[in-house]
């Protein structure tokens, strides 16, 4: 969506003045220039390959350095302890998130028929967010879900963590109103 503005450019006074206020104060005047500006678009995202793989001896060092931005490290532990903590559940599964053939991402599930399917840990690199590989990644980790027969999914958020609830949100998943170890439950039918 695009949100026109348009502007009269008095060049005696050397600015711009936005056109409705000149029309309604009735000094507009024929000759002027009128410029249009174009401001809050909806940015495109860009076209790119968002692949969940599986993490190899090879690749993990990779993996294990990628974090989240300073302000956000309380939201998420470090990939290198998921992974170990990973180690020691059955039911986990756990992929690096590549885009472009780089990686930029960690998620970790819990699945486990009988129990339910749950996102454990899922981190964006600093850098990398907002470009929309955080939703194409969870596209996949939901049909991977989807695949395994799940009919429904949860996770659980750090409350000051608005990115991630709202991200998780788009995807169909609402909060429930119960807490887990301080964390907002949310859950998902599928």
């Amino acid at each position: 969506m695009w949100t026109t503005v348009a502007c009269l450019v008095d060049e005696r006074a050397g600015f711009q003045v936005p056109y409705q206020s000149w029309l309604s104060a009735g000094r507009a005047r024929a000759g002027w220039p009128l410029v249009v500006l174009f401001s809050g678009a909806r940015r495109s995202l860009p076209r790119m390959d968002v692949e969940l793989r599986q993490i190899t001896s090879e690749t993990v060092r990779a993996i294990c350095e990628l974090e989240v931005a300073a302000d956000q490290r309380s939201f998420v532990a470090p990939n290198a302890v998921s992974i170990a903590e990973a180690h020691f559940t059955p039911g986990h599964w756990m992929r690096a998130i590549y885009a472009d053939g780089q990686p930029v991402g960690f998620v970790l599930t819990f699945d486990e028929p009988s129990e339910g399917y749950f996102l454990w840990r899922f981190m964006i690199a600093a850098g990398q967010q907002r470009r929309g590989i955080g939703r194409r990644a969870m596209q996949q980790v939901l049909e991977h879900w989807r695949e395994l027969g799940a009919t429904a999914a949860r996770t659980s958020v750090v409350p000051s963590n608005i990115g991630a609830t709202r991200l998780y949100e788009s995807l169909g998943f609402r909060l429930t109103g119960e807490e887990d170890d301080g964390e907002l439950v949310m859950s998902l039918d599928m």
